[in-house]
């Protein structure tokens, strides 16, 4: 386990008289919780698929422990299939530490400390995330399906890298499409999850993008999705400066749950006696759309350990995307409905 060595320090070597049961304070507690986080992040990290460098990122876990506060890092793919479920648990990772930070025992623990960071730029080389100095080819040509795509009760966005999510807001049964896009020229297509409710299909999505006269996504066939072909447009607000207190609010989950978003970006329950860990964040400043990575804490939780991850984002006229799906203990599409 990651985080072993750092709860053999916080239980003073881990020893305990054979008399004597050991009695688990909640710093201790909130330590172990995090160490599952951890553990789940380098199960789901993947340096692969990429096509480009701008596929590649770092996920950076901060333990928050003294007296030297290292970070653990990550260059993983933001187009691997886990990509977002690893996202999320490093996010809950970093909100069990800081929550553990804050009440830890005093100690007299002291030292030197001193960190290497690799500041070698991160490149996408023979299909892999690596740090190496590399020379890029010229950017991509054509018209960039990046953004917030709406025609009627289908919903699309398309992040940096082509990853989308496809919510129908019509649906009756909470339905949610994930998976990446391929770009050729105008044309996109690509192989995606279909959940309505926790019933997993594939279906394929083959469109086509153009410039004129306004920006516009023809959905030639969606599988299980609305009649097409279908013109979405873009959404003019996209491209703006993220700003978390758009989305601060309450939210009911289809699952049962009524979740706070926090303007700092912190979630909470609003069920008596449910915690939870994680939050939401901007994964770019200058785009105004959302990343939520949630995970729920025991009974008196609803849906006692549901991992939820999604997009949130607004709209013009006051609407929002909201598109989620739950990870554990099952898969399923999730419904999000703002209350106030």
């Amino acid at each position: 386990m990651l985080l072993a060595a750092w709860l053999l320090q916080a239980c003073n070597g881990g020893g305990s008289s054979p008399e004597e049961a050991p009695v688990v304070s909640e710093y201790e507690r909130l330590r172990a919780e995090a160490s599952l986080r951890a553990d789940e992040v380098a199960a789901l990290v993947s340096p692969s698929p990429c096509t480009q460098s701008s596929q590649c990122a770092s996920l950076v876990l901060a333990p928050q422990l003294p007296p030297c506060f290292f970070n653990i890092r990550y260059d993983y793919s933001l187009v691997s299939p886990t990509a977002a479920a690893a996202s999320a648990a490093a996010s809950a990772f970093n909100a069990l530490s800081a929550q553990a930070y804050a009440i830890q025992p005093p100690g007299n623990t002291t030292g030197s400390c001193s960190e290497n960071v690799d500041l070698t730029p991160l490149a996408c080389v023979a299909g892999q995330c690596v740090r190496q100095f590399v020379v890029e080819g010229p950017p991509v040509s054509g018209p960039q399906p990046e953004g917030i795509w709406i025609a009627g009760p289908l919903q699309i966005f398309i992040s940096l890298v082509n990853a989308v999510w496809v919510v129908d807001t019509g649906a009756t049964t909470p339905t949610v499409y994930t998976g990446s896009l391929t770009a050729d020229g105008a044309n996109l297509t690509g192989s995606l999850s279909r959940l309505v409710g926790a019933t997993a299909t594939v279906a394929d999505l083959v469109a086509t993008i153009s410039n004129m006269p306004t920006p516009s996504i023809t959905l030639e066939t969606l599988e299980g999705g609305v009649n097409t072909p279908t013109r979405l447009d873009a959404t003019p607000n996209f491209f703006s400066a993220s700003s978390l207190g758009q989305l601060a609010g309450t939210y009911d989950l289809s699952t049962g749950e009524r979740i706070v978003l926090e303007p700092t970006g912190a979630v909470r329950s609003a069920d008596a006696g449910c915690s939870l860990t994680g939050g939401f964040d901007a994964a770019w400043s200058d785009r105004n759309v959302y990343q939520l990575g949630v995970v729920f804490g025991p009974a008196p939780c609803k849906n006692p350990g549901a991992f939820i991850e999604g997009i949130l984002a607004p709209l013009p006229g006051g609407g929002q995307f909201l598109a989620a799906k739950r990870l554990a203990p099952n898969v399923a599409a999730v419904g999000i409905s703002r209350v106030n």
